[in-house]
């Protein structure tokens, strides 16, 4: 066994994301709900996920290439995003949420839908009030110096990728 785990560490590293996995759905879960807990657990995952790998194969008489530390982080980088993505989508999702709402009664899609745009805007602006981006205001809300730099980088990011957003 040792053997086959020295030739190919990649199945240490593929069953420690597995663990991580497993310990998200049976207890993390319950615990971690909200965007920033979600997020800095991955963010964990990504960054203990190859530094445990890492200690195994050292343990086994490997030394790590720095290829194989690139790979063991490119890895955990792909795991932790596809998660963030898929909670992402199963969270915000407008469709399951709107087939959500018509299995218990609601009548039609645009008054399902319209209830749901104005649970997420609410829940938007208390997000980006406790992240500090934004701040309640006479006239409504006023973004903040931190909510400035993050928005001049998002745009920097979106006008690197090509995103065209509509007025």
């Amino acid at each position: 066994m040792k053997e086959l785990l020295q030739a190919n560490p990649e199945i240490i590293h593929g069953a420690i994301l597995l663990l991580f996995f497993v310990s998200h759905v049976a207890i993390v879960r319950h615990f971690a709900r909200t965007e920033t807990a979600i997020f800095k657990v991955q963010f964990s995952v990504f960054v203990l996920g190859p530094l445990v790998t890492l200690i195994v194969v050292w343990k086994l008489g490997l030394i790590p290439s720095f290829e194989m530390i690139l790979a063991f982080y490119g890895l955990s980088a792909i795991y932790a995003i596809t998660f963030l993505e898929l909670w992402s989508l199963t969270e915000s999702s407008y469709s399951l949420q709107m087939l959500v709402m018509l299995t218990k009664g609601a009548r039609e899609i645009r008054n399902a839908s319209e209830e749901i745009g104005e649970s997420k805007h609410a829940q938007r602006i208390m997000s980006l009030v406790r992240l500090g981006l934004i701040s309640p205001h006479v006239a409504g809300f006023q973004i903040s110096r931190l909510g400035r730099v993050v928005a001049t980088g998002a745009t920097a990011i979106a006008n690197l990728a090509g995103v065209r957003y509509r007025e």
